[in-house]
């Protein structure tokens, strides 16, 4: 990498980007190491999380809504799996 091929850009302008050029996320176990996206759906924006077994998700019309969603729920999902793993100790 160089200075002169680096672009930059906003995380909305990121996330943006990577909508219009995103695959289908892979299948696998997740239940270890989670999954975290969101996808859009004609004037929708979905939020899908899978970690420790558990399956959440929503939808929203504006994208900042579904980053701050996302981000929020990982987090808490995070805490949720640390509190398990204490309580099989």
């Amino acid at each position: 990498n160089s200075v002169d091929n680096l672009e930059w850009c906003t995380q909305s302008m990121n996330i943006q980007h990577s909508l219009c050029h995103m695959h289908e996320p892979k299948k696998s176990d997740s239940r270890q190491k989670g999954e975290k996206y969101i996808s859009r759906s004609g004037k929708y924006y979905k939020v899908n999380i899978r970690l420790y077994g558990l399956k959440k998700g929503s939808t929203f019309k504006r994208l900042e809504d579904a980053i701050s969603f996302r981000d929020k729920l990982y987090a808490e999902l995070i805490e949720y799996g640390k509190k398990q793993k204490k309580q099989s100790v």
